[in-house]
């Protein structure tokens, strides 16, 4: 799961509904899809038991949440966050909702912020 096609560049803005990596590489929006189910399959995996919201520590209703949101991240050339494990975390639906009512500039402070916890240590 990387962004490491091997698209000819000069022929990019003939693969439709593709979108540009950090590392320029483009992606599909079907691998962004497929890499997305994978990345969340993997986080739920890796849970022993039911997951609580990594936010709050609370159960019920868990939802996958992009920190980046897939939008955000692809109309700003940074597509692999739509899979990465860093860029999703697990929240309670009304945790999720909230975050989903965020601006970008404050996904981005919580992206920096969550993933300087995450790495903490280390």
């Amino acid at each position: 799961m990387d962004c490491n096609n091997h698209y000819d560049e000069k022929f990019s803005f003939l693969i439709m509904n593709s979108y540009r990596c950090s590392n320029g590489n483009r992606v599909t929006e079907s691998t962004i899809k497929r890499n997305i189910r994978m990345a969340k399959q993997l986080k739920i995996s890796a849970v022993h038991g039911q997951p609580k919201s990594e936010l709050s520590g609370k159960n019920g209703i868990i939802d996958c949440s992009h920190i980046i949101s897939v939008k955000y991240a692809k109309e700003t050339g940074r597509t692999e966050l739509c899979w990465s494990q860093s860029n999703i975390r697990f929240l309670t639906r009304e945790e999720h909702i909230k975050h989903d009512n965020l601006t970008n500039q404050e996904r981005e402070r919580i992206y920096k912020e969550w993933n300087e916890i995450e790495t903490f240590g280390i």
